[in-house]
């Protein structure tokens, strides 16, 4: 539910299954990363996760290899990088995120 609103009747490994992005978690030193990496191409949307921030990118766009240059460019350390499985709220966040733009 979102808003008053039922999103889906699906279970949430359905959910979860049906996320064709790329999943990227990392962890880096700058404090600001996340509003530099707001501009990489391909990235769809990027938000914080505990102690990480995730991630999403179009499917098959190659999101650490992209997130890898251009950190390296700006000289900021990478402390964890990596693809992963998408959890439920990242599951559930992309299905908000559909919603608005669909109303949009």
């Amino acid at each position: 539910m979102y808003e008053g609103r039922i999103l889906s009747y699906k279970s949430p490994q359905s959910l979860i299954e049906e996320r064709k992005e790329e999943t990227i978690e990392l962890i880096a030193e700058h404090k600001r990363v996340r509003r530099l990496l707001k501009k990489l191409p391909g990235l769809k949307s990027i938000y914080p996760f505990g102690e990480t921030l995730h991630l999403i990118f179009e499917s098959g766009i190659g999101g650490e290899e992209i997130i890898k240059e251009f950190l390296a460019k700006q000289g900021i350390q990478i402390h964890r990088l990596k693809r992963i499985t998408p959890s439920f709220e990242d599951a559930f966040l992309a299905l908000i995120e559909e919603q608005v733009a669909a109303r949009r």
